[in-house]
């Protein structure tokens, strides 16, 4: 959603990445459109597979915690199949394990931290936004091989010469290898503004551009992989729904408990 500002979005069906000439290589487009690349392959619903039995993990570990005596050695049994799973599956890919290590390091609550991590994570809310916009460029790729799998290597320059809606300063000569590459695409332009809210279906890809500061509010989501909108991991994803949802509310309620306590701290005080 865009909140202030306007954008202008190009965006391209799924199946016409293999056209689009990305930075990975396509591993396989399921029919929900997620695309998977062979650096990293994904599941239908958007998880790797080490995501997936590291999440099953953690639920049957949580149901072996809240179930009887009786009921534990059955799952077990399960758990250990899963960790001979998530063993090969390292064994197979490191790479992949390290970038879901990294995505987890991030997605950490504080009280996965140890004491000093804590202390260092609260001294970083204290940072400024000038501070925060400077770490963000230093992290933007520095080349092309730091660029994610499902970057275009067509450059917006000639995109934008294509369509016709390049401005004088970036009008670019288009080759004949990238205008025979577009014609087989089916781009579509879109101009948004303070207000709108745009909704991607899986797998669409998208290119920007802003005119001006702007602020809008996107949100990611993990894709049914089902016909009828469902997973069909059910258990998998009844167990992340619930999580999900008790994460939302245990954040929510510390927003409120901290908002409600700044509110008190800015009562006066007589004497």
């Amino acid at each position: 959603m865009l909140i202030r500002g306007k954008k202008r979005f190009v965006v391209f069906p799924p199946t016409d990445i293999r056209h689009l000439k990305p930075r990975g290589e396509v591993q396989t487009i399921y029919p929900n459109g997620l695309i998977s690349y062979t650096s990293r392959p994904l599941r239908a619903d958007g998880l790797s597979a080490e995501q997936a039995i590291r999440e099953k993990i953690a639920m049957l570990e949580l149901r072996i915690e809240q179930s009887n005596a009786e009921a534990n050695e059955e799952v077990q049994e399960e758990l250990n199949e899963l960790y001979d799973d998530l063993l090969d599956k390292e064994l197979q890919n490191a790479d992949a394990q390290d970038d879901y290590d990294d995505m987890e390091a991030s997605d950490c609550s504080w009280e996965d931290m140890g004491e000093e991590e804590v202390e260092d994570a609260e001294d970083s809310e204290e940072e400024s936004v000038e501070e925060i916009l400077d770490q963000s460029v230093k992290a933007l790729p520095k080349n092309e091989s730091d660029l994610p799998d499902s970057f275009c290597m067509i450059s917006s320059a000639q995109l934008h010469s294509y369509l016709g809606i390049a401005d004088d300063e970036e009008r670019e000569e288009v080759t004949m290898e990238n205008r025979e590459a577009l014609g087989k695409c089916s781009p579509q332009v879109i101009y948004m503004e303070a207000g709108d809210t745009l909704k991607l279906p899986v797998g669409w890809l998208h290119e920007v551009t802003s005119y001006g500061p702007s602020l809008a509010v996107n949100y990611w989501y993990y894709p049914p992989d089902q016909e009828d909108g469902t997973y069909g991991d059910k258990a998998l994803w009844s167990h992340l729904i619930l999580k999900s949802q008790q994460e939302f509310q245990r954040d929510t309620s510390s927003v409120v408990a901290n908002d409600s306590q700044t509110k008190l701290n800015e009562i006066p005080h007589t004497t």
